[in-house]
């Protein structure tokens, strides 16, 4: 049996709440956490060892997220991604515990997200509001935030070739 419960976590500093759980292995697996992202990144460390070993070693252990922010950068305004790319890097990012995917979706050779105010700027290839709403809600669930990347003043020649009275002289 697994069990999941919400409770303090023997050995680790509330600092790191968000992220801290034990897993306690006897004949029982009991995984408790601070929060609810603590749990699923319990559940990933036992993902993990039953991957590498086939069977969970009995014992104690406890652990968290030392570093706040754990990043995926995703440069989308040079290269397409589609929505499914992103979901299935996501997943990764869940199962090693990364919390943070950041969508750069300006670049001198693309916009990669939809606008109704400046449809001429976006590429031919881009997610749109839609998707782009698919992929904050799947983040979410598997503790991921979407951050928005965007360089100015420069990497913005997609925009600037509409718009050249925003350039620098």
């Amino acid at each position: 049996d697994i069990i999941l419960q919400l409770g303090p976590v023997v050995g680790a500093s509330t600092e790191y709440q968000d992220s801290a759980y034990s897993i306690g292995i006897t004949d029982t697996v009991i995984a408790t956490a601070y929060t609810p992202q603590g749990l699923f990144y319990a559940t990933r460390s036992i993902l993990q060892v039953l991957k590498a070993d086939k069977k969970l070693p009995f014992g104690l252990v406890t652990d968290w997220a030392s570093k706040p922010d754990r990043i995926l950068h995703v440069d989308a305004g040079r290269k397409y991604f589609s929505l499914a790319w992103f979901k299935n890097q996501i997943r990764r990012m869940s199962y090693l515990k990364m919390n943070q995917l950041q969508y750069h979706f300006s670049e001198n050779e693309g916009y990669s997200l939809e606008s109704d105010t400046y449809p001429q700027i976006v590429s031919k290839q881009h997610l749109t509001k839609a998707e782009l709403r698919e992929l904050i809600r799947f983040a979410a669930e598997h503790y991921v935030e979407v951050v928005p990347a965007f360089d100015m003043p420069g990497h913005m020649e997609a925009i600037l070739n509409h718009f050249p009275q925003f350039r620098a002289s």
